[in-house]
């Protein structure tokens, strides 16, 4: 049985500026909600923690992504988009799978793994770290632990990956939008 996840939501396309989470909510607020007699700055605060910044490097861009309350989520994710100083960033569900780095599998990570030797990201192949391989061809290691077709066609953990699309679904059913 699966449990019940709280949503967590991103806001993308932010500028690196290193806003603080009460600067980005107030910000959210007056731009976008201040109009709306449901919320307040205070409540919308209230109603959400910053659980991460994501950001690749070199660019100028990051994510910002946030635990919320179900009634905060829906309230930010029907505008789709948000202005926070001059700045216009999307609002989107976060929901990704968690692949830990032991075993190659999607659900868990590292610290719940209950499989002893490690697995090669590169190949597949028990024990031995992805550092440490000398195969050249690479394959994802979870769809060739399964025995699916095309685990050739793609590397552990990639956005196309079949084993992780199906993860990020069975994690969006179980988080509660409503």
């Amino acid at each position: 049985m699966v449990s019940i996840i709280r949503p967590y939501c991103s806001f993308l396309d932010l500028e690196n500026k290193g806003y603080t989470l009460q600067e980005t909510i107030n910000a959210v607020w007056e731009q976008n909600f201040s109009d709306d007699p449901k919320w307040t700055a205070a409540k919308m605060l209230g109603s959400c923690r910053l659980a991460f910044r994501k950001s690749r490097r070199g660019s100028s861009q990051s994510a910002m992504i946030l635990g919320c309350s179900v009634e905060l989520r829906n309230a930010l994710v029907q505008r789709g988009r948000l202005y926070i100083g001059w700045e216009s960033c999307r609002v989107e569900d976060f929901t990704t799978a968690i692949c830990c780095p032991k075993c190659a599998q999607y659900g868990h990570g590292e610290r719940k793994c209950r499989q002893e030797a490690n697995t090669c990201y590169r190949c597949g192949v028990l024990d031995h770290k992805s550092e440490d391989c000398k195969v050249e061809s690479r394959k994802c290691a979870t769809c060739h632990r399964f025995g699916q077709k095309g685990s050739e066609t793609h590397e552990t953990g990639a956005r196309d990956c079949p084993a992780r699309t199906h993860a990020e679904k069975r994690m969006a059913e179980a988080t509660a939008h409503f």
